[in-house]
């Protein structure tokens, strides 16, 4: 914590955090104690599950397009909106002696784009996260000075959520242009040729590292 001695309450180490996404998928699916409940980690192939109540969410990181891919699919009675919440990590601006640390979302009506960056005299850090939706019919509904919130259409259907990251040291460069054409690139692909050949990957990992 920074501050005079004593004064506690904003983090001076960020840990090479970005941002807090939150995914609300509505109601109570996997509610404590929910008999339907299910979880299940693939160390073999990098993936998780979770199932719940007329809802299950699939997700892995892409280990040939870096992106992490989470397949949310609707199957209850009555879908809910989802809605994918990014939020800022601290204030849009905070000084530490000579540190400035900054935060800015991009405005783009169907994505959420936040780069912060660090500067200290000739040092300089930046990273940004995108986060998008394969297809289309997402909005951006909800803003505030630290937080976007996308929103996805009413559906019983699967979603494709997409999320990616970019760092550099370099003042000129474009984190958030590199960050937005991971998400752009699989938002072309179909989610099972995402996951294809992401398990071709991890399997000829597997096979190199075990010879």
């Amino acid at each position: 914590h920074q501050g005079q001695p004593g004064q506690r309450g904003s983090a001076t180490d960020y840990c090479g955090g970005i941002a807090s996404v939150v995914v609300h998928v509505g109601g109570q699916p996997f509610a404590p104690g929910e008999k339907s409940f299910r979880q299940r980690l693939s160390l073999e192939n990098a993936e998780c599950e979770i199932e719940g109540m007329g809802l299950q969410v699939r997700c892995f990181i892409s280990a040939d397009s870096d992106v992490l891919v989470m397949e949310v699919d609707d199957r209850r009675a009555s879908p809910q909106r989802l809605k994918v919440a990014v939020s800022m990590l601290r204030q849009p601006e905070v000084r530490a002696g000579e540190n400035i640390a900054t935060s800015t979302f991009r405005e783009d009506q169907s994505r959420i784009v936040l780069t912060q960056r660090f500067r200290e005299r000739d040092y300089h850090n930046a990273s940004a996260v995108a986060v998008g939706v394969a297809g289309n019919g997402a909005v951006i509904d909800q803003t505030s000075a630290t937080s976007r919130t996308l929103v996805l259409p009413t559906a019983q259907k699967k979603h494709v959520i997409l999320i990616s990251s970019a760092a550099a040291w370099k003042p000129d460069a474009d984190v958030a242009g590199a960050a937005v054409a991971l998400v752009t690139d699989a938002g072309w692909r179909p989610v099972g040729e995402l996951r294809a050949s992401h398990r071709r990957w991890w399997k000829e990992f597997w096979s190199r590292t075990f010879v």
